[in-house]
């Protein structure tokens, strides 16, 4: 019997204020990576909110596919975002959004979450572009400030602003490496002992 692959799609249920007391309050989300079928689907997510995000056509969203996750329900997609790698300790979480429907879900919240848990698997800080610097802040982001402020000052509204997480936990290869360096330690301790031990009967 062949090991069952390790999925990385979550369902989740979530429930908000509803436009009509008829509405149903609960709703079915599935959030996982984006497939290649997404494509079309992530462009009229992009066009249906450009004035929320920075546009992405056909070419930039197919080079991001496997960096993207998407949440659905009843088989849509209603919000995305994705990790663009700059370089072996950075990447810029980007193309957050979320169909005007359907916010007020904490989809974003979710989709912020699972990326922040990505780029920190792989060792690399965060950061990101964004109107709503206040929104990143509850997840440890920080402004940067521009030149001549002194990183206190506040934006104005609608102002994109840079922010940035830094690195949470060390990566991988400088996790091995402590690890390697604790395992040694400990063998020239046990290693010191025993010279010790072995001192103590000779001097009786």
């Amino acid at each position: 019997m062949s090991p069952r692959k390790r999925t990385s799609t979550t369902i989740f249920w979530a429930s908000s204020a509803p436009h009509d007391e008829s509405e149903d309050k609960s709703h079915t989300f599935v959030i996982g990576k984006a497939r290649r079928k997404d494509v079309s689907s992530l462009a009229r997510l992009f066009l249906a909110n450009i004035e929320d995000v920075v546009p992405q056509g056909f070419t930039e969203i197919q080079k991001n596919l496997h960096s993207t996750a998407v949440v659905r329900t009843d088989g849509r997609v209603v919000a995305s975002a994705s990790l663009r790698a700059l370089d072996k300790g950075t990447c810029e979480l980007r193309g957050l959004i979320v169909s005007r429907k359907w916010r007020g879900f904490g989809l974003a919240e979710r989709l912020v979450k699972r990326l922040i848990r990505q780029a920190r698997r792989s060792g690399r800080g965060l950061i990101c572009v964004t109107r709503h610097p206040d929104f990143f802040r509850r997840y440890g982001f920080r402004r940067v400030p521009r030149k001549g402020e002194d990183g206190m000052s506040r934006a104005k509204p609608g102002t994109r602003v840079e922010m940035v997480l830094p690195i949470a936990v060390p990566p991988r290869e400088a996790l091995a490496t402590e690890a390697q360096r604790a395992v040694e330690d400990l063998q020239t301790t046990q290693v010191s002992e025993v010279g010790v031990e072995r001192d103590v009967v000779a001097s009786h």
